[in-house]
């Protein structure tokens, strides 16, 4: 925070009204219809999700400094009220000044708990903290140099600047403790380490050739057809759509050369899964605190007045 005199100091609460999760803060302004809706990170990544629409925000209590607000935030945002499920909060209040925060950053680490720590803390510049902040990333230079910085930072598109994790592997000992190491590390080659997320290059010629013997028997699931104009394959499951206007099975219509074209384009002409060919025509999703269900949309003013909400909830 700068050191300006602001006319009005107050703490407020911002709620989702969709699942009831909270954020509180202090707001230091001049025009109290500043439009103002708080800075967290876990907020915002809930705007995004949400819709800012779905968001109220309150104002609980006017103070005469910005210190005394921040004091008072001080004594709601506790720890415990941080690590609550449903807090967009990642840190504790209190911090009335910018020395507060100065040279920290907004991270997560592996377990999903969000918190502030220093710029220069070794887990977080070793990779164990990934930096949450919005439009900021962790990069480094050629002689292992890191800089916190913008996204559109122009050092990156010039590769002047590149990630930390380049030429790196997530890998766990036997004791399930993670590293971040050189992906030629002696270490995983002698089974010391072993990569958290395996490489799609591990196989074995024996189970590449395995592979390919069960493919063989695999029902096909797809196949060609044509008519007089065009040559396109298809979904074995769409073949009567297809005969029913008009095409063949096979490659060749009459010994003459057809063109090929792609399923989409296909699809675009015959109107596939249009209106009331779709299997989702008249239907919506719906959701309340235990389950999503899928309905038809007469029935959706039903569900709304039992306590339903209209679209799909993700855990």
């Amino acid at each position: 925070m700068s050191n300006k005199t602001y006319k009005y100091h107050y703490f407020y609460k911002i709620t989702n009204n969709i699942n009831n999760h909270f954020y509180y803060g202090v707001h230091n302004t001049n025009n109290l219809e500043d439009g103002y809706m708080g800075s967290g990170t876990k907020l915002h990544y809930a705007y995004k999700k949400y819709g800012i629409e779905n968001f109220t925000k309150e104002i609980l209590k006017y103070f005469l400094t910005s210190k005394e607000a921040f004091e008072y935030e001080s004594e709601i945002v506790t720890e415990e009220l941080v690590h609550d499920v449903n807090c967009y909060n990642i840190a504790t209040g209190g911090k009335y000044s910018y020395e507060g925060t100065k040279n920290t950053v907004s991270v997560k680490d592996k377990n999903g708990n969000y918190f502030r720590c220093a710029d220069n803390d070794p887990k977080y510049l070793n990779g164990e903290y990934f930096p949450v902040t919005t439009n900021k990333c962790l990069m480094q230079d050629i002689n292992g140099n890191r800089f916190f910085v913008d996204t559109d930072d122009k050092r990156i598109k010039s590769g002047e600047l590149f990630s930390i994790y380049k030429n790196k592997r997530l890998c766990s000992d036997k004791n399930n403790k993670k590293y971040w190491v050189d992906k030629n590390d002696e270490r995983i080659k002698s089974g010391e380490l072993k990569p958290v997320f395996k490489s799609k290059h591990v196989f074995t010629d024996e189970h590449k050739l395995h592979i390919r013997e069960s493919l063989k028997n695999i029902e096909r699931k797809s196949r060609w057809v044509c008519n007089e104009n065009e040559c396109i394959r298809i979904y074995e499951k769409d073949l009567q759509i297809y005969l029913d206007n008009g095409y063949k099975i096979g490659k060749t219509y009459k010994e003459k050369e057809i063109k090929n074209i792609k399923i989409h384009e296909a699809h675009k002409k015959l109107q596939y899964q249009k209106g009331e060919k779709n299997s989702q025509y008249n239907t919506c999703w719906i959701y309340n605190d235990k389950e999503n269900k899928k309905i038809k949309k007469e029935d959706l003013e039903y569900y709304l007045s039992i306590g339903w909400l209209k679209g799909r909830k993700f855990k």
